[in-house]
């Protein structure tokens, strides 16, 4: 998603890359900590697919975002 987020012409400082997570969950929850430490009181685009919307929503609801 990073590559493609560069090509659609977003700037690469916007842009935070978390890659140690594997699976949604983890992923939500490191992004969050690498948002939260350089950002208070921002907001927070999830980019995925079709498949993985819903799921997402209802984890980052879970972890109050």
């Amino acid at each position: 998603m990073n590559r493609y987020l560069l090509k659609q012409g977003i700037a690469i400082e916007r842009l935070y890359l978390e890659d140690q997570s594997k699976d949604t969950s983890e992923n939500l929850k490191n992004s969050f900590k690498i948002i939260d430490a350089q950002k208070e009181n921002t907001t927070v685009i999830v980019v995925t697919n079709r498949f993985h919307i819903l799921r997402s929503k209802m984890i980052a609801k879970d972890l109050g975002r």
